[in-house]
């Protein structure tokens, strides 16, 4: 019997292909050079790009790119709260990708929103409804966890 689940190779391949895809859009376009996450989540050395970064299979983060939004949620309140705002953003049209981000209930979410008057206003919406403030740097979607926890993406 034939299978027709992809090969690892070609699960690796699509994976990284869109933890690339999702990483650029979150990254900064004048400062992209990621760098690497040990262990203990300090700094472990600057790679070239982000393609680089994802070769590595370890964690890495990134410069946050101006028009985009990046919550690091590390509770479950959080979690909660950020789902509510990401029901709000997905009604006002702006696209929202939640992602697990290794630890139980914990959660990065992201938006992309081009206008700064727009990006104030939903960064005062996320304070009100109790998140923390939006991250400058974070793990992109799809980038391996330090302790090597499982992450996935929770919207298509």
């Amino acid at each position: 019997m034939t299978s027709i689940a992809p090969s690892d190779t070609e699960r690796t391949a699509y994976d990284e292909a869109q933890a690339l895809a999702l990483a650029l859009v979150v990254a900064h376009p004048t400062q992209p050079r990621p760098f690497l996450l040990d262990a203990d989540n300090a700094h472990a050395g600057t790679v070239s790009s982000v393609a680089e970064a994802i070769c590595t299979a370890t964690a890495y983060a990134l410069t946050v790119a101006p028009d985009v939004l990046a919550w690091d949620l590390d509770n479950a309140d959080d979690a909660a709260r950020a789902d509510a705002l990401a029901r709000e953003l997905t009604v006002e049209g702006l696209p929202v990708l939640r992602a697990s981000s290794g630890r139980p209930g914990h959660r990065h979410l992201f938006t992309v929103v081009p206008d700064e008057r727009d990006r104030a206003r939903i960064a005062h919406r996320a304070a009100a409804l109790g998140l923390p403030s939006h991250r400058t740097v974070i793990r992109p979607p799809g980038a391996p966890h330090r302790l090597g926890l499982p992450v996935e993406l929770l919207d298509d």
